[in-house]
């Protein structure tokens, strides 16, 4: 048997390490599903699980060297520049003490995240273990559009009833960005019933995405399906041919004549008599003109993190000599440089650039490999979900969030953890004394669906 790498006896031997990485795993179960959230609205109290977890962890991550390990991947260099080029802006904020909330907020419990998944992920059944954690919840995501959806909004829409993604456009990113895990989970399983389980999980994701009648989630869906069939294998392609209609067509016949044509509607003449889509899509415009316009304007030192709302809401009049719109960007790229100038928006584009750099060099090395079909299953149910995450988000709010940080973690964990898991696999054909051969469909290995 070949050696273990410096990772694997880390992770084997260290006592601090395991019970830090355990932590770890609760928590991103917890920051993934809203699981605080919940049970807050279950149990009428905050039970702070998010600290209970983030705190030990935090701790474990210092004293086994876990933040600086995170170091040995460019996404991690990229987000912490982000989160430092916020802190430098700051001062010149058009409003310093929101500005200092919003970025304290970052450094508190967005940017962990990275250092949770990319310090403490130091093997190839560590990564396996993360994507479980990252997939189950979103099983919980999928469960808390049922069971907390917002009947009061007398809105047709799916909402939730709390969190930072209760609006149905940014619940509807969340989903895209988790259902491929979730995806993963099933392939991932060697029981039938379980299988069949998750699947009907996928099927209700996609049915809650629907149901927010969200038209960006749409082009997102409709990105992850063009990702799909672009980097795919032959046996995804036909798998998504004959399985993707049949899904998503369970999902339509559930969602109401009004979601669909809203869903369908991309322009304020396409709207019709919906009013409520008409003027969301003249908002959108107006704040896009805006953020461009504001970007122009400062482009070093930006509005200040968190300021766009307020800067447009006090500096401009809308019909009827109303003051400004007070909402914010609804797109997190030109959020990003608005509020934190240029040098902001290219150090958040950085971050997804160099995560899906890492992905895909990481995707090729195993697609040549006919023993790594687990890590090539793995790693492209990533590349799809922040695909679609990607496409999502500029419509939204999400530039100081803890997702680009997290696949920005998880992309360095993955391509890490992959090469020794190269090394070790190739050893093991070459101690063998024979070729390295395709491993038989649904075994450890290497799945159905990427065979």
């Amino acid at each position: 048997m070949p050696p273990a790498s410096p990772a694997a006896k880390s992770e084997a031997g260290d006592p601090l390490q395991s019970i830090t990485f355990a932590f770890g795993l609760g928590l991103l179960v917890i920051r993934f599903s809203m699981l605080n959230q919940m049970l807050y609205m279950i149990l009428h109290f905050n039970p702070f699980l998010m600290y209970v977890f983030e705190i030990p962890v935090l701790i474990g991550l210092a004293l086994t060297g876990g933040i600086w390990r995170s170091f040995r991947g460019s996404p991690a260099y990229y987000w912490t520049g982000y989160g430092l080029w916020m802190a430098a802006v700051t001062p010149f904020s058009t409003w310093r003490s929101g500005s200092l909330h919003v970025v304290w907020g970052f450094w508190k419990v967005e940017l962990p995240v990275l250092f949770v998944i990319a310090g403490l992920a130091l093997t190839w059944r560590a990564c396996q273990m993360v994507m479980h954690a990252i997939a189950w919840g979103g099983l919980l995501s999928v469960a808390a559009g049922h069971f907390f959806r917002n009947q009061s909004s007398g809105s047709e829409r799916l909402e939730i009833t709390f969190g930072t993604v209760a609006n149905a456009n940014d619940y509807a990113c969340v989903l895209l960005l988790m259902l491929p895990f979730v995806l993963w989970l099933a392939l991932s399983s060697k029981t039938i019933v379980v299988r069949v389980a998750i699947y009907a999980a996928v099927t209700a994701g996609l049915y809650m995405i629907l149901s927010t009648g969200s038209r960006g989630a749409m082009l997102s869906l409709s990105a992850e399906i063009l990702f799909f069939l672009y980097r795919g294998t032959m046996r995804q392609r036909m798998a998504l041919l004959i399985l993707a209609p049949l899904a998503v067509g369970v999902a339509v016949a559930g969602i109401s004549e009004h979601l669909k044509s809203r869903i369908l509607s991309f322009s304020t003449a396409d709207s019709g008599s919906q009013a409520e889509a008409a003027e969301s899509l003249a908002l959108r415009q107006y704040e896009l003109r805006k953020t461009i316009e504001y970007t122009i304007a400062n482009p070093v030192l930006g509005l200040g993190p968190g300021q766009f709302s307020t800067y447009e809401g006090t500096n401009n009049k809308t019909v009827g000599g109303r003051r400004g719109t007070w909402m914010d960007a609804h797109n997190s790229y030109l959020q990003a440089s608005s509020e934190c100038g240029i040098p902001g928006l290219l150090l958040f584009l950085a971050g997804f650039l160099s995560s899906g750099h890492l992905l895909s060099k990481t995707y090729r090395k195993a697609r040549q490999r006919p023993d790594c079909g687990d890590i090539r299953a793995a790693v492209f149910s990533v590349m799809l979900g922040m695909t679609g995450f990607c496409v999502a988000i500029t419509f939204l709010n999400f530039a100081y969030l803890f997702y680009g940080p997290a696949l920005g973690g998880l992309a360095i964990a993955m391509s890490s953890a992959a090469e020794h898991e190269f090394e070790r696999r190739g050893a093991e054909a070459g101690q063998a004394g024979a070729p390295v051969l395709p491993t038989r469909a649904g075994s450890s290995r290497g799945q159905v669906w990427t065979a």
